[in-house]
Order: C-alpha cells, then sequence, then structure tokens
C-alpha cells in the first residue's frame, strides 16, 4: 500500500503508473527509493489513486496533468526494493530518448510549416522563400532538423542495444546514457529555436491562433524541463563521466568518422574540466556539456562540411545514423540553388507525405534516416503532437502521448 501525493503528474488517469516510493524502514535518500507498478483501480474494482485537480498549463495542454493522491493505493513491487534508484533511473533515461524523438519531430514540423506558408507568402513582387538570406535561413535549419534526428535516433540505436541490462551495467550502457543526456538536452533545445523561428517567418500571423505555430512554440516550451531539466541533464552528463569514463567511450565510439586530432583534444579538455573543483567544475560545465562542443552540433557547417553536403555526405560525426538526404534528382545551378532545391523537395517530403517520395534510385546509396522516417514512421510530428497542426496535405491523426 503506497500513501502520498505527487504535485505534478503527466497523465493523470492512466490504466497504469509506475511510481517510486520509499519503503518503510528504507534508508534515507535515493537509494532508499523503489519503484513499484500502480494501477488505476483495486482488486475490487474502486479507484486507487485521486486526482486532486488538473493544471492549467500553457502547452501540451492534450496530456492532463495533475495533482494525485495516494491513500493506501494498491502497488506492486518491480524488482529487489534495492534496485530501486536504478530501475527509476531506467526508466527516466527511456522517457528522455522518447522526448529527443519528440523534439526533433516538432523541429520537423516547425520547419515544415514554415515552409509552407513561405512558399505562398509574397513580398516585393515574389514569395518570401526566394528571397536569399530566409533561404539561405532554411538551408542552414535544414541541418540542424538532420541533425537533431541523427543524435536522437542515435539514443534510440543505443538504447536498443542495452535495454535488457540490468545492475551492473555495461559499459555500452554508460555510453548509452551519456549519448541520452546529450540528446535530450541539445535536440529540446533546437525544438524551441525551431518554433520559435517557425514564428518569427510568419510574422505577425505567427502569434494568432489561425496558424498551428503558436501551438507549436508553446509545445516546444515543455521539452527542456521534463525528464530533467538543462541542468540535470548536464550535471548527470558529469557524473557518467567522471565515475564511468563515458566521454572515452563516446570519443572511441564516434572516431570512426571523426577527424582524430579534434577528437583528442576534445578528450583532453574533458579529462581538464574534470579535475577542477567542484564548484568551478559544475560552475562552467554547460560550456563544456553543450553536445555541440563534442560532436560539432554547435557550429554552422563549415566550407568544407557545405562540400561534404552538396555531395550527399555528412558534416558531423552522428550523421553517419543517416545522413544521407542525398543528391536528389533534380540539382541543378549554382550552389545555392542546388541547396535550395534539395531543401525545398526534402521539405515537400515532410510537409506532404503523400507527395512522390526521393527514393534510393534517385539518391544513389541511401539506407538513411530520412528514408527510414518518411517510409517506416509517415510523420512523427503528427504522431507525437496530434492531427490539428495542421500542415496542408496531412493526414488526419489522433493524439498519441509518447511519454505515456
Amino acid at each position: 500500500m503506497l500513501t502520498g501525493e505527487k504535485f505534478f503528474g503527466s497523465n493523470a488517469g492512466a490504466e497504469v503508473a509506475v511510481v517510486a516510493a520509499r519503503p518503510r524502514g528504507a534508508e534515507a535518500g535515493v537509494r532508499g527509493l523503489a519503484l513499484f507498478v500502480l494501477p488505476r483501480y483495486r482488486s475490487d474494482g474502486s479507484l486507487n489513486y485521486h486526482v486532486r485537480r488538473l493544471k492549467d498549463k500553457i502547452g501540451t495542454r492534450s496530456v492532463p496533468t495533475g495533482e494525485v493522491e495516494l491513500a493506501d493505493s494498491e502497488a506492486y513491487l518491480l524488482e529487489p526494493p534495492e534496485w530501486g534508484i536504478y530501475l527509476i533511473l531506467e526508466v527516466l533515461n527511456i522517457s528522455r530518448v522518447a522526448n529527443s524523438i519528440a523534439s526533433a519531430a516538432l523541429a520537423q514540423r516547425a520547419l515544415a510549416g514554415a515552409l509552407a506558408f513561405a512558399e505562398q507568402r509574397t513580398a516585393f513582387g515574389k514569395p518570401v522563400l526566394e528571397h536569399p538570406l530566409l533561404r539561405q535561413q532554411f538551408v542552414d535549419r535544414k541541418v540542424r532538423v538532420q541533425m537533431a534526428f541523427a543524435l536522437a535516433w542515435e539514443a534510440v540505436r543505443l538504447l536498443d542495444a542495452v535495454w535488457l541490462q540490468r545492475p551492473r551495467y555495461s559499459g555500452q550502457y554508460h555510453l548509452f546514457r551519456l549519448v541520452a543526456h546529450l540528446a535530450k538536452y541539445w535536440t529540446a533545445e533546437v525544438a524551441v529555436q525551431m518554433a520559435t523561428w517557425a514564428m518569427i517567418v510568419h510574422g505577425g500571423a505567427g502569434v494568432l491562433a489561425d496558424y498551428p505555430v503558436e501551438r507549436l512554440l508553446r509545445e516546444a516550451m515543455i521539452l527542456p524541463i521534463w525528464e530533467g531539466t538543462p541542468h540535470r541533464q548536464i550535471l548527470d552528463g558529469i557524473e557518467v563521466m567522471e565515475r564511468r569514463e563515458a566521454h572515452h567511450l563516446l570519443f572511441r565510439h564516434l572516431s570512426p568518422d571523426a577527424d582524430t586530432r579534434a577528437v583528442d583534444a576534445m578528450a583532453a579538455r574533458v579529462d581538464a574540466h574534470l579535475a577542477l573543483g567542484q564548484e568551478e567544475k559544475e560552475a562552467r560545465a554547460e560550456t563544456l556539456r553543450r553536445p555541440g562542443s563534442v560532436c560539432g552540433l554547435d557550429r554552422a557547417p563549415t566550407p568544407a562540411a557545405w562540400e561534404r553536403i552538396d555531395a550527399g555526405g555528412p558534416c558531423c560525426p552522428f550523421l553517419r545514423v543517416g545522413h544521407g538526404l542525398g543528391q536528389f534528382h533534380r540539382v541543378h545551378g549554382d550552389r545555392h540553388a542546388r541547396r535550395a532545391q534539395r531543401l525545398h523537395d526534402w521539405l515537400q517530403v515532410v510537409a506532404h507525405p503523400g507527395s512522390q517520395q526521393p527514393t534510393p534510385q534517385h539518391r544513389g546509396q541511401v539506407p538513411t534516416l530520412a528514408e527510414h522516417l518518411v517510409h517506416h514512421l509517415g510523420d512523427p510530428a503528427s504522431q507525437v503532437f496530434g492531427h490539428d497542426l495542421g500542415i496542408p496535405g496531412h493526414a488526419q491523426r489522433t493524439s498519441v502521448n509518447v511519454r505515456g
């Protein structure tokens, strides 16, 4: 029987919940926590918990969040109590990976919505998409969305390899932990930035409820917060690097596709940071732990990276997961025209999943992330955030809470 309350409980009213609680007599601190399964109904058919009230939130309004009270609620212990903190962290890390996919999907939807608007909105005698500055912004942000998807799906791939492990975990599991923190932290930032930029592309229309972009921004605001704020991701990442040397595992993981000298320099930088005093190490952690500082995600593509992009290749090591948007079959003109055309073709697939999709025959060797998402997942943003976000051509879908 569990007794207590949770002030901020998402998916309130769920048929089953996973609950962290401290058994009577357990030690203080996180080591004394155990993990329980809590059904909605008792064995006699009565309600097993009470939702005191629902929260009035700026976003994720389709996901009920409330204050939950437990009063001698029936629950079932998962695994030995001493495994509690490990299982709790496993649940959190899985949710962080789901959050990363949701963030990348929202960024994709924001980019697609901005494109649909920019194609139709005219200024100074032509669609605003054809103005060089905005066109280049679309190109740069397409690359950023591509990077977000690659990083998020690398976390998925690593999770798939370790999810059955139990304490004591292997080095591969600690590598997954670090990448999960990186992915959750960085993709959530990308989602907020992309939604903000998409609103700017819409101009004054972006703040109107008539257009879906205002909801995208409201939805994006929660992504850096739940499943652990950026501060939590940074500090937990520092911990797994200090105790498990996960950064060295990460650098070895990236080494087949990364510049050796850059990796060695970054490894030395991380080791020097970990040798600092505790207060300085924590105070300066954000500059070190930005995911881009590890894999190049915090920088605009260099001229050499653009050459690789123009050739259909990756511009950062994580993009080996699915870099190949590749050379589309409609490539012509100067470099800017080629980039703009590739962006246009790709985003047409994003904004209109039912339209003609680039195929491996069009692009060369393309067992890619973009192809996998389009052909096997459809439009992940619609699946995560519901049917009413309104890009023309999108099938209507029922909302799905990926955190459930």
